[in-house]
């Protein structure tokens, strides 16, 4: 059995003089049968999805802002 999880983060900054941007970043990972039966395994990957979604949100946005 395949496990699929799709996750995402988004961010919005709003001010009067520059209006409303919003960044976001999806993700979907793709787990095999050898994953699907560690817990712990399939937990670090998705902490390390949602650590990049993260990062490359806040990167855009310091890009800018």
């Amino acid at each position: 059995m395949t496990l699929k999880f799709v996750g995402g983060v988004s961010k919005k900054l709003g001010s009067v003089d520059h209006g409303l941007l919003e960044v976001s970043c999806q993700i979907e990972i793709e787990f095999d049968e050898t994953c699907s039966d560690d817990a712990d395994d399939i937990q670090r990957r998705v902490e390390k999805a949602y650590a990049a979604c993260r990062r490359a949100v806040e990167e855009e946005l310091g890009r800018e802002v």
